[in-house]
């Protein structure tokens, strides 16, 4: 599926409905492991004192 139809499906569903929106993304997300430096790359990213 291509960026544009994802956001186009995205935009169908009511903002206020959080939980529909996450499991349509997390649909489309790869399920590999992410790789070491992919890890590292975001822990980098994060704002601080943010922790998931």
């Amino acid at each position: 599926m291509s960026k544009e139809a994802l956001k186009e499906l995205i935009d169908v569903i009511d903002e206020s409905d959080l939980d529909t929106i996450f499991q349509v993304l997390i649909r489309f997300v790869p399920e590999d492991e992410p790789l070491p430096d992919e890890i590292e790359a975001i822990a980098a990213a994060a704002p601080k004192g943010c922790r998931r």
